[in-house]
């Protein structure tokens, strides 16, 4: 057996979101920080054992920021949400004590495990070479409105989708 959480849960408490703000709006939704605690907790005990990038991806004109209606708005995440996620789970990973092999366990090995993808999760003679290259020191800054309030550590350099190189930083080949 596994489990996993929303690495939105692990960053984000309901009592910290502002009257009318719809981006904050997910299903499940979210929870006061006490659940977020248990959640970490769960983490270091085990019980938890993977993380999951978010919830489903929709158009940020779907989220009706403009009028701030919950009733209208649509559960999920506008997609910059995810490209600011693993700097900030590790700036507040980092806070509650665990360490980059952590991470990889969670965001990679165990889900890869979980799910059967057994050329996945791990670096290894043939397996799929999907990987990032994650510089855990340097200053991270989140840019979504979802994350930007809160700390940032680390950020991706590059990113491999087996063996090829599909993103560096600044551009280039």
């Amino acid at each position: 057996p596994t489990s996993a959480t929303n690495v939105l849960y692990l960053l984000l408490a309901a009592e910290e979101v502002p009257n009318g703000a719809t981006r904050f709006k997910f299903a499940p939704p979210l929870r006061h920080s006490g659940h977020q605690q248990v959640l970490w907790d769960a983490l270091r005990d085990g019980t938890l054992d993977c993380v999951h990038s978010g919830t489903d991806a929709v158009a940020s004109e779907l989220k009706c920021a403009d009028v701030g209606d919950f009733a209208r708005a649509a559960p999920g995440t506008c997609a910059r949400v995810g490209a600011d996620a693993l700097s900030v789970l590790w700036a507040r990973a980092r806070r509650e004590g665990f360490g980059l092999e952590d991470l990889v366990l969670w965001l990679a090995t165990n889900p890869a495990r979980a799910l059967g993808l057994s050329r996945y999760g791990s670096i290894a003679v043939g397996k799929a070479a999907s990987f990032c290259v994650f510089d855990a020191e340097a200053d991270g800054v989140a840019k979504s409105e979802a994350l930007k309030a809160l700390p940032a550590l680390g950020r991706v350099e590059a990113t491999f989708v087996r063996g090829r190189l599909a993103y560096r930083r600044g551009g280039g080949g």
